[in-house]
């Protein structure tokens, strides 16, 4: 029996809706297989019903804007990351700030890490070339027939002072870190890397890069000075550069 054209369009609409449906619920599991990298798109967000990640495997957002993360089955494995991390430049960029909501049912070890990057050494300078000193030079000329010995003076070059090294960038700001959360049947151990489901929270400014190396006078003739130190840094950044803020609620009896 042929159905009715009204009918098989319903049927049919029916049947794409279903497959939609499929589609979205699927979309909203992410797996990260062990030591892959999976990296937040433009929006700098994820909300997911389930979120595994394998062993050693990472979740990175960009730390330009505040990345947001609200899962509802969270299953973790050992040594993963979770970063907004900044990188590493002539002056460190900022680490980006982080908001978590997730529900734990398995957890090993996390490590989630919003801290600056680190800023670049400083160059070293350049050593400065020795002196030559003054000196005389014998020889001979012939005068009516008589070998005559003479000399001459050669002044000399004195030494030139080295150049000194510049300074070191500055670190990036630490972003802040909050995290809400609940547990099935386990207690988090937070900054605890001895014990069991653990996560470990970073969000400490980058390190300042480190002074260049002054550069040597030359010897001899005129021995030059420098300064123990590059005079001061003209590229730094403005403004303190901080840690991160960490916040943590403990929603374990909310449901998400």
């Amino acid at each position: 029996m042929r159905l009715p054209k009204s009918i098989f369009l319903l049927v049919s609409l029916l049947f794409i809706a279903n497959n939609v449906v499929q589609a979205q619920l699927k979309s909203k599991t992410l797996v990260i297989k062990k030591k892959d990298l999976f990296v937040v798109g433009p929006t700098n967000s994820l909300i997911l019903d389930t979120l595994i990640m394998e062993d050693k495997s990472t979740l990175r957002f960009w730390p330009h804007g505040k990345g947001i993360l609200i899962v509802k089955h969270a299953f973790i494995g050992k040594n993963c990351l979770i970063s907004s991390k900044g990188s590493t430049r002539f002056h460190g960029e900022d680490g980006g700030p982080l908001s978590l909501t997730i529900e734990f049912k398995e957890l090993e070890s996390l490590t989630i890490d919003a801290s600056g990057g680190d800023g670049k050494n400083g160059t070293h300078g350049t050593n400065g070339s020795d002196g030559v000193p003054d000196r005389e030079e014998r020889y001979y000329v012939i005068e009516n027939n008589v070998r005559v010995l003479k000399t001459r003076f050669i002044p000399g070059r004195p030494a030139t002072s080295g150049t000194p090294g510049t300074m070191g960038g500055v670190g990036g700001s630490g972003g802040d870190v909050s995290l809400t959360y609940s547990t099935t049947d386990f207690i988090i151990n937070f900054n605890n890397t001895k014990g069991n489901h653990v996560v470990v929270i970073k969000n400490s400014a980058g390190r300042l890069g480190v002074p260049g190396r002054n550069g040597t006078s030359g010897t001899a003739y005129g021995r030059g000075m420098v300064d123990n130190i590059g005079s001061g840094n003209p590229n730094a950044k403005a403004g303190k550069i901080t840690d991160g803020k960490i916040t943590l609620n403990n929603m374990a009896e909310t449901t998400l």
